[in-house]
């Protein structure tokens, strides 16, 4: 059973990015992680801190560094509340500097199992800002709300459990008019909308007293629709207009998380 639907998820994304792929641009990243997690009070409290460097057009320059704070509470046997913390250093192109940002998240998850299966629902809200920048002074933050559903199979005398993902982002920002419109002549407004879907095939493998690791292939798409609602646009809301420079990614990741 879990090679069919191995099987079939595999030969559906790739049949789904191949199909996007024929009309829109693409990029292959990697992400790389390092961590340490410590659980405390009976497993219930989670405690956690890593490194990430993701590096983009075709891996060759990085795209962000960052190092992640992470608290996760475990309640009601199946429920978590939790919150993290990054620290962001991120490739703005090759005539801008680095740039310094935050990010804040707060997280709460659901998890049950059936048989060998694990189901895990996760609703997240996110905050991104740049770092010692006001709203005032330019700052352009953004907000974002994620669902996902995660799927695990645990196989019986095997050590590499594999797992399916899908995560939907639903994305408020500030942007300049101009980039993506450039017939209206109008200053920075809000949009809001659907932005991409992230999908995700991977196992994950724990090492007995030292840690876990985990592989996965990744592939992210920005629906061609966004951004279709704007905030704050008066008289010319209502205006249609076509996609704007959309893209794909195809991401492989390894991270591992040594076990204190």
């Amino acid at each position: 059973m879990i090679k069919k639907l191995t099987n079939f998820f595999v030969t559906a994304l790739l049949t789904y990015s191949y199909s996007i792929n024929a009309q829109q641009t693409s990029d292959f990243e990697t992400w790389n992680a390092l961590g340490i997690q410590k659980k405390l009070f009976d497993n219930n409290l989670t405690l956690s801190l890593s490194e990430e460097l993701r590096l983009k057009d075709n891996s060759t320059k990085m795209d962000q560094f960052f190092t992640e704070f992470g608290i996760k509470y475990k309640f009601l046997e199946h429920w978590t509340i939790g919150a993290g913390y990054r620290i962001i250093r991120e490739n703005e192109g090759d005539n801008e500097p680095n740039s310094k940002k935050n990010r804040w998240n707060t997280d709460l998850g659901f998890k049950h199992k059936i048989d060998r299966f694990t189901f895990g629902y996760r609703l997240r809200y996110q905050y991104k800002s740049e770092s010692g920048i006001s709203k005032d002074d330019g700052d352009i933050p953004i907000q974002k709300l994620r669902t996902r559903l995660k799927v695990n199979y645990n196989i019986k005398n095997w050590k590499w459990d594999p797992y399916v993902a899908a995560e939907l982002f639903w994305t408020k920002q500030t942007i300049n008019v101009d980039n993506y419109i450039p017939s209206i002549d109008e200053e920075d407004i809000e949009i809001a909308g659907m932005q991409k879907i992230r999908l995700t095939v991977g196992t994950s493998k724990k090492i007995k007293k030292i840690g876990q690791l985990n592989l996965f292939y990744r592939f992210e798409h920005e629906f061609n629709k966004y951004p279709y609602s704007y905030i704050e646009m008066s008289d010319w809301s209502t205006q249609s207009h076509g996609p704007i420079d959309m893209k794909n990614w195809h991401i492989i990741g390894i991270n591992f998380n040594f076990k204190l």
